[in-house]
């Protein structure tokens, strides 16, 4: 058994090495024959939503709603395969611990924010399941370099870049008003010249048009 966690009913959960995940109801002990290609869960967390997560050797991470399961993996957002340990940090977002950095997810739209280099952290070697969270939702890393504390301080920040459009122009010599959307006939050569710098994460900045 490499975790056990208790979930707010009281149920108890266990993260096995060959038996995958088992849970314990006070009265049973279940297992979830659906994820019989899950042998080895390391970490368990649950959210605000009464939702249970827990990370595998192989598959990623996975969300149990208590009917269903939902698999989280590098097509997901997710940075690396190799988690090291979950938790749940102070807004409510699950933690997600890897040999990269972190992951963020949202877990009421599922988005995927990436905590790394670019926040001063570099990569976390950190071993199985050391980390914990402090009184105020803070979440303590332990690596073989130091500690690391993660907290969420998600107030003015935003999730990604603001597009502003500056100014739109007809074969590069008429500025156009950025309200117009009706162009006649001969308007029919338009440049757009627009920004979206992000200061979080810039050079992972792309634009699509």
């Amino acid at each position: 058994v490499y975790c056990v966690f208790i979930d707010r009913k009281g149920k108890a959960w266990f993260g096995t090495d060959g038996k995958g995940i088992m849970m314990y109801d006070g009265d049973k002990l279940h297992s979830f024959p659906e994820l019989n290609a899950v042998k080895v869960v390391y970490s368990i967390t649950e959210d605000a939503y009464n939702n249970i997560w827990f990370s595998t050797q192989f598959q990623g991470l996975y969300r149990y709603d208590g009917k269903h399961f939902r698999n989280f993996n590098l097509s997901n957002g997710l940075s690396s395969p190799e988690i090291v340990g979950i938790n749940i940090d102070n807004i409510g977002n699950v933690i997600v611990v890897n040999k990269r950095g972190i992951d963020v997810i949202n877990p009421r739209n599922f988005d995927v924010k990436k905590i790394g280099e670019e926040s001063g952290i570099g990569k976390i070697d950190a071993d199985l399941n050391a980390i914990t969270r402090d009184s105020k939702g803070g979440i303590w890393i332990g690596s073989r370099n130091g500690l690391v504390r993660f907290y969420n301080y998600n107030k003015g920040v935003t999730e990604r870049p603001k597009l502003i459009l500056k100014k739109v122009y007809t074969f590069m010599k008429q500025m156009v008003d950025l309200r117009d959307t009706v162009f006649d006939y001969n308007q029919n050569n338009i440049s757009i010249e627009y920004t979206g710098i992000w200061y979080t994460q810039p050079d992972i900045i792309s634009y699509r048009y």
